[in-house]
């Protein structure tokens, strides 16, 4: 490549000077020729005049000046040609780094997939030795019983054929050896025998059992009657039906005359058995309820949420969450009352400054479970992020916030459900925005979160070294690397850079710091050859500057 200072203009300049140079020596070698001349005349009358330079200059500094610019064409030409070779040597970087990308991932997936079938052969040959045990046990059986068939068999016809003599040979005649006519004229009779069974004697132990024939929905309003906390009176009602239509029928009285107790007791919130009760009730008889049924439970949860708001509570957030999951387990409401229901539950994240104190397991466990029925449905799913910085989404981000502060068991129940989400959603068959990076702010909160929420448990981990492993920690931080690493590989760009991933990483000074010690923790956990790969691509470089280029320096 050709640099700028290759086609300076110094030798133009130089050739300048030199036919200067020329024309004074020319100058200098002219002779004056004084002739005697008059008193009268002065000295500068005596003296020739000094006659002009030749113009003969004229054609070099023509050809001097063509010069320059045919230099300067050559110089304009020639950084045409290192910018145009520059681009080239990007994009062929770009391509490189592209194709190397794409070979890991190949690796990766043909390592899975001979790790898999590895698995698949040996479970394979495990299962033909099993047989082969079976089989062998199974043939010693009956060599036994065969052993034990012949060995009665020779006791019963022990008064047979003598061995001295052969089957097929002649048979001799013995003497008295054919009865006589009176021995055969005799007749002998036996007694009949017969046995049995007295009062004392011990029955045999049945084989099967005669019941009656029930209708599902018979066995739904049983199970029901079995766990539930309802009064007796309502249990009679239902187990006096005998048809599937009456016990749908009492059913949904029962499902409406709870309802509107509740409702007609607000302002004064209910109690939790009647709550329990409820949820109860919906989830034993899931498949006969009906839409206005489901209609009315949803309604009850919305006002008691609006309660909540109100009276500043959230005592009864947990149950409440938990029954408006099992009534939309089978099927979501309408999209209008969707996004009601999470416009209040946003609100009460948001205002209810006592919900922090009221984090509990079960209240997580609830929330992501209703977050996860409203992200795989591919019409609703929309609700939950509206591609903006005013969506429900935050509100997760917060509530994931708040348990950061809590004991290890609510944390602990805060990353299994985020995680349990992100890897629920990663595998929908619809667009899902926070998951495929569509929507920035909500999928740089949750790389946030999930950064957080994993460094609690590794940092869990870190702390009780001196113990026994945790089997399901250690499974709950493989599904943590999953997530983030399905996250990762959605922002990253079609030419493999990680421009968004690190951008989303870097928001946050301290949120950096607890990813790169995250992540090395993580490195020294034994999580199997996938995981470490994957951690591998999470690693980020990190620059230690002058002084830590002097340790190093130090410590070779």
């Amino acid at each position: 490549m050709l640099d700028d200072d290759d086609f300076g203009l110094e030798d133009i300049a130089g050739l300048e000077a030199a036919a200067e140079e020329m024309e004074q020596e020319e100058r200098l070698n002219q002779t004056i020729t004084v002739f005697n001349c008059l008193p009268t005349q002065t000295t500068s009358s005596q003296v020739f005049k000094q006659p002009p330079p030749p113009q003969r200059g004229g054609a070099e500094i023509a050809k001097v000046r063509e010069e320059q610019e045919r230099l300067k064409k050559l110089h304009m030409k020639a950084q045409g040609e290192a910018s145009f070779l520059r681009t080239e040597l990007g994009k062929q970087a770009k391509e490189i780094e592209s194709k190397r990308i794409r070979k890991r991932k190949l690796q990766v997936e043909l390592k899975s997939k001979l790790e898999s079938n590895r698995k698949m052969k040996d479970l394979e040959i495990s299962a033909v030795k099993t047989e082969k045990l079976f089989l062998v046990q199974e043939m010693h059986q009956l060599k036994e019983k065969l052993k034990q068939m012949e060995s009665e068999g020779k006791k019963e016809g022990g008064g047979g054929t003598p061995r001295s003599r052969k089957v097929l040979g002649p048979i001799k005649v013995e003497r008295n050896e054919f009865p006589t006519e009176k021995e055969f004229q005799e007749k002998k009779f036996k007694p009949c025998q017969t046995d049995a069974d007295t009062q004392t004697a011990q029955a045999g132990r049945r084989k099967c059992r005669l019941r009656r024939n029930m209708t599902s929905g018979t066995v739904m309003v049983q199970t029901f009657c079995r766990v539930s906390q309802a009064p007796d009176d309502v249990k009679a009602t239902i187990l006096q039906q005998t048809s599937q239509t009456g016990i749908s029928r009492v059913v949904g009285r029962t499902v409406s005359q709870l309802t509107a107790e509740i409702n007609t007791s607000l302002p004064t919130a209910p109690s939790l058995t009647q709550l329990a009760t409820l949820q109860t009730l919906v989830s034993s008889c899931q498949s006969i309820l009906s839409p206005r049924d489901r209609t009315a439970v949803t309604e009850t949860c919305s006002n008691l949420i609006s309660l909540m708001i109100k009276s500043s509570t959230c005592s009864l957030l947990s149950s409440t969450l938990s029954l408006l999951t099992v009534v939309w387990s089978s099927s979501l409401q309408d999209q209008d009352i969707t996004a009601y229901i999470l416009t209040l539950l946003s609100e009460l994240i948001r205002k209810v400054k006592t919900l922090s104190d009221h984090l509990s397991p079960s209240l997580l466990s609830s929330i992501f479970s209703l977050v996860s029925l409203v992200s795989m449905d591919p019409v609703q799913v929309n609700l939950l992020c509206k591609q903006s910085q005013d969506c429900f989404l935050s509100s997760i981000s917060l509530v994931l916030h708040m348990s950061l502060a809590k004991e290890q068991e609510v944390q602990l129940a805060a990353c299994k459900g985020l995680v349990g989400w992100l890897l629920a959603c990663s595998g929908a068959r619809h667009s899902v925005s926070w998951i495929e990076n569509t929507c920035r702010w909500c999928t740089g909160d949750i790389v946030r979160a999930l950064t957080l929420t994993t460094q609690g448990q590794v940092k869990w981990q870190v702390d009780s070294t001196g113990r026994k492993q945790d089997k399901q920690l250690v499974e709950l931080l493989r599904d943590c690397v999953t997530a983030l690493a399905r996250l990762q590989d959605n922002m990253r760009s079609k030419e493999g850079e990680e421009t968004e991933w690190i951008k989303a990483v870097e928001v946050a000074a301290s949120v950096q710091r607890k990813y790169i010690w995250t992540v090395e923790q993580l490195l020294k956990v034994d999580m199997g050859e996938l995981a470490a790969v994957r951690l591998h691509n999470l690693s980020m470089e990190t620059d230690m500057g002058p002084e830590g280029e002097r340790v190093e320096a130090m410590d070779t």
